[in-house]
């Protein structure tokens, strides 16, 4: 089968892991700004109705300590546990999540169960230092093995982005919006859906559709193709630049962050390396005492958090008499304290490591920090106290109070047998195929119901409750589900705007950042906010419940957060308006301008009574 024997080729192939740390950083850096607007929104999303009527459980504590968790997950330490950790807690609070569920949240949950089996901390982490640190020795700096099987970096780019926009084209391909090449005009167009007045680029009618149909066969090439190297660097620069408009553009930036956070592997996997930083001038040179493993342990330190390579270590023992600055400090003095030089500047003790600080610029806050007045002095006094004890005595390797181990046991998992024919390294290679095609099985059982593939399938077979409880599985554990983004039907008929005003005591408004007044997403509407309010609560036909529940919750949200005066409780009045807009039939000049200038119609009230909501609103669609 060629597919097992490419599988197992890419399994056999070892790169370095550098790039795929770059991706952990970047993926899960996104995931945390995302757990942050989930914890200032989880009144909104938990409760049943906000602050009035809370929530069973307090959602407070969890999302601190998944918080915590993918923190620990961006810096790399113990992967392993807090992966399994941060997908359990995932998994209770996106997982089942529908409401306020979007897209993104399908790659967070795809992603934090692949990492609980893919090795992304061993480059650029806590875990690689420290192992550094356990198994180095005076004689020799042990060098952690960063290498990884290349099939860690395919898996995640075609389950995040292949399987994506394959399932997609099943969407798109019988869309008249997206055939028509409009498909990333539409919804540009549409006050509601942007962040910015593009019409420069809309009204280019060639350039918009080609933009669309890129898109398209982009999205058919893709998952055939980003195999091939050749491809890669092309695939980034199209996927790199489509999302950088989707950021700019719609108000999904972490969406786009996060997607373009897994286009990096496709970049070489150790291309940070090969970056010249034409910035470092000349490197801060560091001088250290080869007879101490604490010396050796801070050269350790300081060069794993070295990215740009701006400090260069110097043994003092070697290199004595070919810097004419320790002549003037003394070869025992030079052994006793810390110095380094800078552009013939010489710095001791604490200073050093401030100019270190400052060289390696990104911990620069940190430099400034210790420069303060009285956080100096301090710093100061307790690296003489230090230097002072590390002074009585000699250290060597036999004599220095910090310990060593300079065996490690590192296992070779292509030697050691389960069975009699199979290694840790075949059942790891079997184990992960496996899961390979679990996921990719997943995602067919999903894509039969999409609608190209269900117009060859009779509705009983496309609506099997089995297939659908696996389906439902799939969505809520590995975020595998239909990926129709942008589709004609959720922009049709689409012809209403809401924005709410607050009537405060003295009769003036305060418009709630809900929706501006070009009617286009404020503050509160970003991501699943977007998605909640655009979609579920409005839509293309506006169901009256769900306005009703939709404005009720969002008026208590904003009533709690931002209270001008008095009790919440109490009677507070909220003027609703309705900008009526066009649905087109097709590309149009200027038509996002246009619907920008539509006027905004008074369509009624909401009112907040003693925790008693009332909406006196005309009917939406008949305005």
């Amino acid at each position: 089968m060629i597919l097992n024997k490419k599988l197992n080729t890419l399994f056999l192939t070892k790169i370095s892991s550098k790039t795929l740390a770059v991706f952990r950083i970047a993926f899960f850096s996104v995931l945390l700004f995302e757990v942050i607007r989930i914890y200032r929104f989880r009144n909104l999303i938990y409760d049943k109705i906000p602050y009035f009527e809370p929530a069973e459980i307090t959602y407070d504590s969890i999302l601190i300590i998944w918080g915590i968790v993918v923190t620990f997950l961006i810096i790399g330490f113990k992967n392993k546990t807090f992966s399994i950790i941060n997908f359990v807690i995932s998994l209770f609070l996106i997982g089942t999540l529908r409401s306020y569920e979007y897209h993104m949240f399908y790659a967070y949950m795809g992603v934090n169960f692949m990492s609980i089996f893919i090795p992304i901390s061993k480059s650029y982490s806590i875990d690689n230092l420290i192992e550094k640190l356990n198994h180095s020795t005076l004689k020799k700096e042990h060098k952690p093995n960063e290498l990884v099987p290349e099939f860690y970096y395919y898996i995640i780019i075609f389950m995040g982005i292949g399987v994506v926009y394959f399932d997609s084209i099943f969407f798109k391909l019988i869309s008249p919006l997206w055939l028509a090449g409009l498909g990333t005009w539409y919804p540009a167009s549409m006050p509601f859906a942007v962040n910015i007045d593009s019409s420069i680029i809309l009204n280019n009618e060639f350039l918009i559709k080609y933009f669309g149909y890129l898109t398209i066969v982009f999205e058919i090439v893709f998952i055939f193709l980003f195999w091939n190297k050749k491809f890669k660097l092309p695939f980034f620069i199209i996927g790199l630049g489509l999302h950088i408009g989707i950021y700019i553009l719609f108000p999904i930036p972490l969406f786009a962050l996060g997607v373009i956070a897994i286009y990096l592997l496709l970049l070489p996997p150790n291309f940070i390396e090969k970056i010249k930083f034409h910035f470092i001038k000349k490197q801060l040179i560091f001088f250290y005492d080869n007879e101490c493993p604490l010396c050796l342990r801070t050269k350790i330190v300081i060069e794993h958090f070295d990215l740009f390579k701006a400090v260069k270590f110097v043994s003092i023992q070697e290199n004595y008499n070919q810097y004419p600055e320790l002549e003037k400090i003394g070869y025992a003095n030079a052994l006793d304290n810390i110095y380094s030089i800078s552009n013939k500047k010489v710095y001791e003790g604490v200073d050093t490591y401030i100019a270190v600080l400052f060289k390696m610029i990104y911990t620069a806050p940190f430099a400034l920090l210790l420069k303060i007045p009285g956080i100096y002095h301090i710093a100061k006094k307790v690296y003489s106290i230090v230097a002072k004890n590390r002074n009585t005595e000699r250290c060597t390797e036999d004599s220095c109070e910090i310990g060593f181990n300079p065996t490690p046991n590192f296992s070779n998992e292509k030697n050691v047998k389960v069975f009699i024919n199979l290694t840790i390294e075949d059942l790891k290679k079997l184990g992960f195929k496996a899961l390979f095609f679990t996921l990719i099985s997943f995602q067919i059982l999903v894509s039969l119901k999409s609608p190209l593939i269900s117009r060859f399938l009779n509705n009983e077979e496309a609506s099997n409750s089995g297939l659908q409880t696996l389906r439902d599985f799939s969505k809520s554990a590995f975020g595998i589900t239909n990926h129709e983004v942008f589709m004609d039907y959720h922009f049709n008929y689409y012809n209403h705007i809401i924005k709410i005003e607050y009537v405060t005591s003295k009769n003036t408004k305060i418009l709630l950042p809900i929706i501006d007044n070009n009617g286009m997403p404020a503050e509160y509407l970003k991501g699943f906010n977007w998605v909640k309010w655009t979609f579920r609560v409005m839509g293309s036909k506006v169901y009256g419940h769900r306005l009703n529940e939709g404005i009720r919750d969002f008026t208590a949200y904003w009533l709690h957060n931002n209270l001008i005066s008095g009790d919440p409780t109490k009677n507070h009045t909220f003027i609703i308006s309705v900008k009526k807009i066009d649905s087109p039939k097709g590309w149009q000049k200027d038509f996002l301008k246009h619907q920008l200038n539509k006027p905004w119609i008074e369509a009624g009230t909401a009112t907040w009574d003693k925790k008693k909501f009332t909406l006196n609103l005309l009917n939406i669609e008949s305005i």
